[in-house]
């Protein structure tokens, strides 16, 4: 987000729009590639513990498989 709006304006305006992760990365995340992710939820927006790049990345991988269905031709 390129605004010029505070960064709790930032962010209250993507709840509003329940975006389900917002990641802030700042000079000191950039230099130690690490995130703190604020995860969406219903009725609380939880911050998530730093965590290295590479962690969340595989974090959003898993979350992105789809369920594995049951075989129903049986």
């Amino acid at each position: 987000d390129l605004s010029s709006d505070k960064l709790g304006a930032k962010k209250r305006t993507q709840i509003l729009q329940r975006v389900p992760y917002i990641v802030v990365v700042g000079d000191r995340e950039a230099e130690e590639r690490t995130v703190a992710p604020w995860r969406y939820a219903t009725r609380a927006n939880l911050q998530e513990k730093a965590m290295p790049l590479e962690d969340f990345a595989e974090h959003l991988l898993a979350e992105a498989v789809p369920p594995k269905l049951k075989d129903l031709s049986s």
